[in-house]
């Protein structure tokens, strides 16, 4: 397999081993496992945003809190769905891919990730 991403990583990358990384839905299957990644904003967005999209209640834990990820746990509230936050911990109940809310103002802040991938759910 050809990949040119491969050829892209440095020595210290810790991915090296890695060839392909794929994060796809899953049917009539449920995924009970941890993930750590270091803290990042993008990161913690995507992750909200997954968790938000996702069947069922996710528990986030070690997630950055930022500016931009208060306003995008802020959008997700005002599609209906339910975030409790204690410290780094974020639970987030799940719509199964049906946003409760349909249309409303979401404060974007200019943020990359979450205005996209709020408007593509």
């Amino acid at each position: 397999m050809n990949n040119p991403d491969l050829k892209a990583r440095s020595p210290w990358s810790r991915l090296n081993v890695v060839k392909v990384v794929r994060i796809s839905p899953i049917q009539n299957n449920q995924i009970n496992n941890d993930i750590r990644i270091t803290g990042s904003k993008s990161f913690t967005n995507r992750a909200l945003i997954m968790a938000a999209l996702a069947r069922g209640t996710s528990t986030l834990t070690g997630i950055l809190k930022s500016d931009d990820s208060y306003w995008c746990i802020d959008g997700l509230h005002k599609l209906g769905i339910t975030i409790e936050t204690a410290d780094e911990t974020v639970t987030v109940h799940g719509c199964n891919s049906k946003w409760p809310v349909k249309k409303g103002d979401l404060f974007n802040m200019k943020q990359g990730i979450t205005p996209q991938k709020i408007q593509e759910g």
